[in-house]
């Protein structure tokens, strides 16, 4: 019982070290306990901590910013207060997570942030989503035909377009193994914009689509960008002309 309760405590002391006090207070802890079920180790979110540092020192006055699988907002929540002249557009199709993405950007007045209840991939269609009983909060596209929970899919290359968005400056993707499908769907404008990049890299999650790891590093090789690697997280700079 005191070892629970310490756990939780030091839960509780690392999501407040990595997320403004203010999001911390608005999300309540069972939800975030549960979403902590999902991670493996709670030293992952100071890892995500040294990522973001690692986004501040390479992004430079940014106009237009991608997060494609949102979830509740931590990284969309940062970017909209870490740049108030960019444009942050927030992929979430579940619907849990997006409902308290969608209170968040209303509780902290994230004007600039633009949030879409949908997964972009690689082509466009209607598919199932799945959520794993440890977390509410998060939601994973599944291949099965009879799931009950259905999703719109995008490319984005057609959403960028459709937005008449001429440069984007950054995308993060963290899809559960559909990182390959939306790399793909988006290799035209990731190709002319050369985008700083944070890309979840998980051969397990990458099996469950026929993918690997090796794929998502093979294909951001060829658009000629440099890694940082963070264990599953892969920060990809643009390699100098």
């Amino acid at each position: 019982m005191a070892k629970n309760k310490f756990l939780n405590q030091r839960k509780r002391g690392i999501i407040k070290k990595i997320l403004p006090k203010k999001i911390v207070e608005h999300i309540r802890y069972k939800n975030v306990a549960k979403r902590l079920n999902t991670v493996k180790k709670s030293q992952d979110f100071l890892k995500l901590h040294e990522e973001v540092k690692q986004i501040k020192k390479y992004l430079q006055n940014p106009k237009h910013l991608i997060d494609i699988g949102a979830n509740c907002g931590e990284i969309s929540f940062y970017l909209s207060k870490e740049y108030p002249n960019a444009k942050i557009y927030a992929f979430e199709p579940g619907t849990r997570a997006f409902n308290v993405l969608r209170k968040i950007k209303k509780k902290f007045h994230l004007n600039n942030l633009l949030i879409y209840k949908m997964a972009l991939g690689d082509k466009k269609e209607i598919v199932g989503m799945e959520f794993p009983d440890s977390n509410d909060t998060l939601a994973f596209i599944t291949k099965r035909k009879n799931s009950k929970n259905k999703v719109r899919i995008e490319k984005l290359d057609d959403f960028i377009a459709k937005k008449k968005i001429t440069q984007i400056d950054f995308i993060k993707i963290d899809v559960e193994g559909f990182e390959m499908k939306i790399l793909n769907g988006g290799a035209n404008s990731i190709k002319k914009s050369k985008p700083l990049m944070l890309v979840e890299v998980d051969e397990g999650n990458q099996k469950r689509f026929n993918h690997s790891s090796k794929d998502i590093l093979d294909f951001m090789k060829k658009m000629k960008y440099e890694k940082i690697q963070h264990d599953n997280n892969y920060l990809f700079i643009p390699k100098r002309k």
